[in-house]
């Protein structure tokens, strides 16, 4: 089974004449035109952004491609935002200006628990409640996400 990328191209700090530029050689490169759907005809300026998705994280053609484009624009700012659909869930961005590049990694991080914050629940029944196994098709997990253990 496959699995897809999707990925988001922001660019920033880049003039009206810059913009039409690079536009053109988006369009001009097979691999960032389909990997971003670049349109066939100039956009608005005020789209920064480009869609899309690959079966691959960085093809070496389109980091050679950033990193000359970055070199051309030096001041200009490309960012790749990307997200698998993997059961990994890995995220990150990959930032290129003036010929470099840096590639960071999303952390999620969750808040602790704070007793002040939580909201009382109210129920719809007055009625005992039962407390039965796991859901059909799901299974309980203990503290650290591993499976219990089958019977």
């Amino acid at each position: 089974m496959g699995w897809y990328r999707y990925q988001t191209l922001s660019i920033d700090h880049a003039s009206d004449d810059e913009l039409r530029a690079i536009y053109r050689a988006l369009k001009d490169h097979d691999d960032a035109r389909y990997i971003f759907d670049v349109p066939h005809e100039e956009p608005n300026l005020d789209q920064l952004t480009w869609y899309g998705c690959a079966n691959e994280r960085n093809p070496p053609s389109l980091v050679e491609f950033f990193g000359e484009l970055s070199r051309r624009f030096p001041a200009v700012l490309f960012t790749v935002e990307w997200y698998d659909d993997r059961p990994e869930e890995e995220a990150g961005r990959v930032y290129y200006r003036n010929g470099r590049k840096q590639e960071v990694f999303a952390e999620v991080s969750y808040p602790a628990f704070d007793p002040t914050r939580a909201e009382p629940i109210e129920s719809a029944s007055q009625g005992s409640l039962s407390v039965g196994g796991p859901t059909p098709g799901g299974r309980l997990c203990p503290r650290g996400g591993k499976s219990w253990p089958s019977s």
